[in-house]
């Protein structure tokens, strides 16, 4: 809200003139870098980014962008609004799923969002959590089926058990819950069956 007065001080102390971008233009950059390095895109497919604050989703067919979006669903922000202690009692991770669903599914059935067989993840959270879900080093890819299976057991986890799991990073663990219901809840309303990770993202489009 105090981005102008931020914005002028930034200005005034450093001669830098910095430009506040919008969702629906983060979102158009992260499919920018996206869509010009990964190779082999064909079909109809989702590109999603979890971020702390906000989840940015774009639906392409083939290397064209004909949907997307910004959702206010970022891992910090349901944290805070949701996991207030690990392991999460059943009714707090359904109020999770209840709530992310009341965000973006308003927007995909105003908009008629076709369904996607794959998703293409570009952030730490996903990248993370394809580590956690697969089991198997390197792998870069995984199924709904054991994202859904991930999200049931780590829900379950203290932060200590979590901390021991092979792939995560300490500084994600407080927020990997929410991260994983938020992706599969993201896999569940556009019917991906697969989650493929990327190291591309807003840094490459800009």
């Amino acid at each position: 809200a105090d981005r102008d007065k931020f914005i002028k001080t930034v200005l005034k102390k450093t001669g830098i003139n910095m430009r506040v971008i919008s969702g629906e233009e983060e979102a158009t950059l992260i499919a920018l870098g996206i869509l010009s390095h990964e190779k082999g895109l064909k079909g109809k497919y989702a590109l999603v980014d979890i971020g702390g604050g906000s989840t940015e989703i774009s639906i392409c067919q083939n290397k064209k962008v004909i949907h997307t979006g910004s959702f206010p669903l970022g891992t910090s922000r349901l944290t805070q609004m949701f996991v207030k202690k690990n392991p999460l009692d059943h009714s707090s991770l359904e109020s999770l799923r209840r709530h992310i669903k009341s965000v973006l599914l308003p927007k995909m059935i105003a908009y008629d969002w076709p369904k996607v067989p794959l998703i293409i993840g570009s952030s730490g959270t996903i990248r993370a959590l394809t580590r956690i879900s697969s089991k198997k080093e390197g792998t870069k890819s995984v199924s709904r089926g054991d994202l859904k299976k991930t999200v049931k057991s780590i829900s379950k986890l203290s932060i200590g058990d979590l901390l021991e799991l092979p792939g995560m990073e300490a500084r994600r663990v407080d927020m990997i819950l929410s991260g994983a219901v938020l992706l599969e809840s993201c896999t569940n309303l556009l019917g991906a069956k697969k989650v493929r990770m990327t190291t591309y993202s807003l840094r490459d489009g800009i």
